[in-house]
């Protein structure tokens, strides 16, 4: 026999019809326009590329963030970071990294490659953190 694919439905206990229902005033939110403008410069940090160009990026940001990539690709991604700053002439910005992290106890566990991080000893883990900051993350 197959089991039964019906639903059933209960109605809500008779207690929870006696409960009170708050009535709030409705609150009109105002509109972009009508907030006020902020003193200074809101600081911006873009996450990937945001569907913008490294160009605008290093010109109306404050720093570009990534997610982890093996070494060599993140230098390269380093490399294009820094070139897009020299061309707009401005001054230097971060390059920040997201990483997934799985500290062992060991502080001499080797490391090995998790997706989008490092499953790493403490003293692996400062090794890595030296050689990318190096890289210039």
């Amino acid at each position: 026999p197959r089991p039964s694919t019906s639903l059933t439905v209960r109605a809500p206990p008779s207690w929870m019809e006696t409960l009170p229902v708050p009535r709030l005033p409705m609150v009109r939110r105002p509109t972009l326009a009508e907030l006020p403008a902020p003193a200074t410069r809101i600081p911006m940090l873009v996450v990937g590329t945001a569907r913008q160009s490294l160009q605008w990026i290093a010109r109306e940001a404050e720093g570009w963030a990534t997610y982890h990539r093996e070494e060599a690709a993140q230098e390269g991604r380093i490399g294009l970071w820094q070139q897009a700053l020299v061309q707009h002439g401005g001054p230097a910005k971060p390059f920040v990294q997201s990483m997934l992290l799985d500290l062992q106890a060991d502080p001499q566990a080797p490391a090995e490659p998790l997706p989008l991080g490092l499953k790493v000893g403490r003293d692996g883990l400062r090794d890595y953190l030296l050689r990318v900051h190096a890289q210039g993350v």
